[in-house]
């Protein structure tokens, strides 16, 4: 029991002491609550006169904007009408100095329009009478194209009557590729020949080197083809140009059996069909595609002024090569004649080389003789004053040297 008052009495003055020290820490907290308290006060108070101070200067301050926005006004209204005033003098200065310099400026581009102007009137000029010698010459062109067409249709005309006419413009057309392909020149050509039987006669006879001749026989089938151009409608131009292809194959099959190259001198067995026109060919191949193998298998060869001047100008080279084969014969014959009567001339000229080898021989014997022998005598006579004295001293005689010739010792081969 005793223990347990001690520890009683122990936790009461614990507890007092805890009580004691709590009691002064919260009067500490008064004083210091105390103490802050005085301050917050004495900050509010400076807050409310700052506030006070900020609320006057704010017064003061929109006062003093007010002013200043009036007296911007004032100023704005001053600056504008001087504004407006210097503007308006400097524009008018400026458009008095616009006016002048552009005046200046636009003098070189007034006098080129009216350069340009004058010009224009001359142009306008010579427009009108280049458009009035133009529609002379249009009205020429005009009459000339109605004359040009006269004339075809009179030719188409004479062309599909007259079968004479159309073999006459045919042999015309062929004579003219002939003269292109420059065959005048370079192998002789006859028209309407009459071969070896006298039965056939085709329109030309192309020679060539060998005695060698190529055929040629002008046909145009025209009438068929003119009805078929002159057609109205699509079906009658396509029944006159199968009757045109009927009439060029029937044409194949006459040349055929003719057999031209037969009656001819050489070795060339076909006859050249010769059409004067391209559209010819090409409007019977549309129905008969296979009108060319059908020629050749009669040895007829269809030719258009195209494929003849190919041919004509194939012949032209080969008598050019021939020209130039014949001439190489004669450059060889005339080489071998000159080189031959080259060796006869050497031949004399060694002859000659050696009567001169031997003229010199026997000159310088002759020299010897003279000097050795005769001298010596002659000498002697005048020592012993035989002869008078205008008498001139004999002088010995100089030996001749030999020329050299070049020229082949005797009995040399000519060749070497």
């Amino acid at each position: 029991m005793e223990a347990r008052q001690r520890d009683l009495r122990t936790e009461m003055v614990e507890t007092s002491q805890k009580y004691d020290q709590a009691s002064a820490q919260i009067g500490e907290e008064k004083m210091l609550r105390g103490v802050a308290q005085a301050q917050l006060d004495a900050a509010t108070n400076s807050l409310e006169e700052r506030a006070q101070t900020i609320r006057e200067q704010a017064q003061a301050l929109e006062q003093l904007r007010t002013s200043h926005h009036q007296q911007l006004l004032n100023l704005g209204d001053q600056l504008g009408e001087k504004f407006r005033h210097h503007a308006d003098a400097s524009l008018k200065k400026q458009e008095t100095d616009f006016l002048v310099r552009a005046d200046q400026r636009l003098k070189p581009l007034d006098a080129s329009l009216e350069l340009l102007r004058k010009r224009t009137e001359d142009l306008e000029k010579a427009r009108s009478v280049a458009y009035g010698s133009l529609g002379k010459q249009l009205e020429d062109l005009s009459q000339a194209t109605s004359k040009l067409r006269s004339q075809s249709e009179s030719l188409a005309t004479a062309l599909r009557g007259s079968s004479k006419a159309r073999g006459r413009w045919g042999e015309t057309t062929l004579r003219n590729l002939v003269e292109i392909a420059g065959l005048v020149e370079y192998c002789d050509f006859f028209e309407q020949t009459t071969t070896g039987d006298g039965s056939a006669r085709p329109d030309l006879l192309v020679r060539l080197p060998g005695k060698e001749f190529i055929p040629i026989d002008a046909k145009v089938p025209l009438a068929a083809y003119l009805d078929a151009m002159e057609a109205p409608t699509q079906e009658q131009r396509t029944e006159h140009l199968k009757t045109h292809a009927r009439d060029l194959r029937q044409h194949v099959r006459t040349l055929g059996s003719k057999d031209y190259a037969r009656g001819i001198e050489g070795g060339i067995d076909f006859t050249v069909m010769y059409l004067p026109g391209d559209h010819f060919l090409e409007a019977a191949f549309r129905f008969h595609p296979n009108l060319q193998d059908e020629a050749l298998a009669k040895k007829v060869l269809i030719a258009t002024p195209v494929t003849l001047l190919a041919l004509l100008k194939t012949v032209q080279l080969v008598w050019r090569n021939e020209s130039v084969a014949q001439n190489a014969q004669k450059i060889r014959d005339a080489g071998l004649e000159l080189h031959s009567r080259a060796r006869v001339f050497s031949d004399h000229l060694s002859k000659v080389g050696r009567g001169l080898d031997q003229a010199v021989r026997s000159y310088n014997s002759a020299c010897s003789s003279f000097n050795s022998r005769l001298m010596p005598k002659a000498r002697d006579m005048e020592k012993l004053t035989v002869l008078s004295q205008e008498a001139q001293s004999l002088q010995p005689l100089k030996e001749a040297t030999r020329p050299s010739l070049g020229l082949p010792e005797q009995g040399a081969d000519a060749d070497d």
